[in-house]
């Protein structure tokens, strides 16, 4: 449910939500958003088959009915349990009737992004932030209509890699729930990783790759393992894979990425550089990603979020442009799509402070479209 700003805690430490003040840095930072403390709704909420498709690349969906049904089996309260993706959107919730009542009053549905960028700061938009447990209580939440709860969310995160998997989450009534909503989401949390650590390992669609591509150091991350920078001609390459996914023959890349005088053998080595970071990850004739294979990618994440017409979450990603640092004619037409994408959005969304915001970006510096007042 909501969460509370600045109550991130370690989860051995008992914090009582009455200890824990708002966050002014966090509003501050919803208000430039142009978010309203009386929004009673997030922002956006994902289709049925958007969330399903999430749900089965999680691997977490053999694991969160046994942790409802293990946690609702040892408290008798009226309280509503989340469990979101790692961009805090929600994939599975579970409750009590009553609470589940009040969950759908303020939109806490599966399918709706909980992050800051949608509904304002709380437990879950915390934990995003700060990858630690987050308690948040009443006057805590940025937006009204969440405090009559109180909120405690805590991050699941890969037993192997230490990767974020998703957020779990209990919120309640402020009323009735108190200090106890923190041994309930540690208890929640430890047999979700226990039950993580027993899966068995060899799963056929369990390979996970991250790509950033945003910015000037594109890098790579395998199986929730630490980023590895890339070269630039390698990224631009791997930017070419994630935008198609039935792939590319070894002639196609090098027109489109070097024109009629580029040479094959320029990308079939750049292959074999990549394949030193990817493995078997990465398949060829044509050169595609492995099937199976879960790809996120900050330029795919961002394509998503203007797509849903999400400017706050577009904002959010959007701090540098695709390969800063190529010249790639390719990669150039891409750029200024996505530029002229959000301005846009922007143009037709924004607010004040958006606007603002988008001006002072690098992207928009030389940017020609006239805003409205």
């Amino acid at each position: 449910m909501p969460v509370a700003e600045s109550g991130t805690t370690p989860m051995t430490h008992a914090v009582a939500p009455s200890a824990l003040a708002a966050d002014a840095e966090a509003w501050a930072r919803c208000e430039r958003m142009g978010l309203s403390r009386e929004l009673e709704e997030p922002s956006q909420v994902h289709s049925d088959n958007d969330i399903e498709q999430r749900r089965r690349r999680s691997g977490l969906a053999e694991i969160i009915g046994p942790v409802w049904e293990a946690f609702s089996a040892s408290s008798s309260k009226e309280q509503v349990m989340i469990l979101t993706d790692p961009f805090g959107d929600v994939l599975w919730r579970f409750g009590t009737q009553n609470a589940l009542k009040d969950a759908d009053g303020i939109g806490f549905v599966e399918g709706a992004a909980w992050a800051e960028s949608s509904v304002g700061t709380n437990a879950i938009s915390q934990v995003l932030r700060t990858e630690t447990a987050s308690l948040m209580s009443g006057e805590q939440h940025f937006a009204h209509s969440h405090q009559r709860f109180t909120c405690m969310a805590a991050p699941i995160t890969c037993p192997a890699s230490g990767s974020l998997l998703g957020i779990l989450d209990i919120s309640g009534p402020r009323a009735t729930i108190g200090e106890e909503i923190i041994s309930m989401v540690q208890f929640s949390a430890r047999l979700t990783a226990g039950l993580l650590r027993a899966q068995p390992k060899d799963h056929s669609e369990g390979a996970h790759l991250r790509v950033r591509l945003l910015g000037s150091q594109p890098a790579v991350s395998t199986a929730g393992g630490p980023w590895a920078e890339i070269p630039l001609r390698s990224a631009e390459m791997l930017a070419m894979l994630a935008s198609r996914r039935r792939g590319w023959s070894a002639a196609e890349l090098t027109s489109e990425l070097y024109g009629d005088f580029g040479l094959t053998g320029t990308v079939r080595t750049e292959m074999h550089r990549l394949r030193r970071h990817l493995g078997d990850l990465l398949l060829s004739q044509p050169y595609r990603f492995a099937e199976g294979l879960t790809v996120d990618s900050d330029v795919g994440r961002l394509e998503q979020l203007l797509t849903e017409g999400d400017l706050g979450g577009v904002l959010d990603v959007y701090a540098q442009p695709l390969l800063a640092l190529s010249a790639n004619e390719r990669i150039l037409q891409w750029r200024g799509w996505l530029d002229q994408q959000v301005e846009q959005l922007v143009s037709s969304a924004g607010s004040d402070s958006q606007r603002t915001r988008w001006r002072r970006t690098e992207m928009a510096w030389d940017a020609e479209l006239e805003m409205p007042a």
